[in-house]
């Protein structure tokens, strides 16, 4: 003959775990609320410093592009080539770190001008690269070339995840971009440890 299951046999082997006495179960309620509670802490400081460290990244990228563009504005009414050697100066002026901004404009007809240019591509493979991960650098660098106004986050060869804040601007009949970007390992870092 088979034993049957009753729908309280797992309550019963539960409640068999359960300590006898009242106050060891309220000590086992207490110590499990607590580490809910823990938990609960943890999972919201992870996401706000998350989200704080990239407000702060994204207000100092627009402050960046904006001290770009305010450099820029002597160069309006010029050629597109005069405004290329202006932008140049200017972001070569800005060296590029691995904790630093990469800073670029893009003019029309004229190459990007950047403080960190192999982003955009390179015809020789860097030190250590085959030929083949210079021309899959590459194409990624050539997306940085289609404008994305506003904050973006692309994954950039050589430096990882970077947040990116581009902006338009019309000097006399030229328009140009102008861009900023930070890598966002801090961020990463910040939450990963």
């Amino acid at each position: 003959m088979r034993a049957t299951r009753t729908p309280r046999a797992p309550l019963l082997r539960l409640k068999a775990l359960m300590p006898a006495s009242l106050r060891s179960r309220l000590t086992v309620w207490v110590a499990a609320l607590l580490l809910v509670s823990a938990a609960a802490v943890f999972v919201v400081v992870y996401a706000d410093t998350g989200s704080e460290l990239r407000r702060q990244i994204d207000r100092d990228l627009a402050g960046d592009t904006g001290q770009l563009a305010q450099a820029l504005h002597a160069a309006g009414g010029q050629s597109t080539s005069e405004i290329a050697r202006a932008a140049s100066r200017y972001v070569n002026g800005q060296p590029y770190m691995a904790n630093s901004k990469l800073l670029f404009v893009l003019v029309p007809g004229h190459p990007p001008a950047s403080n960190h240019p192999e982003v955009f591509g390179t015809a020789t493979p860097e030190d250590g690269e085959s030929a083949a991960q210079q021309t899959h650098e590459n194409q990624a660098g050539r997306k940085l070339l289609a404008p994305h106004l506003g904050y973006s986050t692309a994954r950039i060869a050589d430096v990882g995840r970077m947040r990116i804040h581009e902006r338009s601007l019309t000097l006399g009949n030229v328009s140009v971009i102008v861009g900023a970007g930070e890598p966002l390992v801090l961020v990463e870092r910040a939450q990963h440890g």
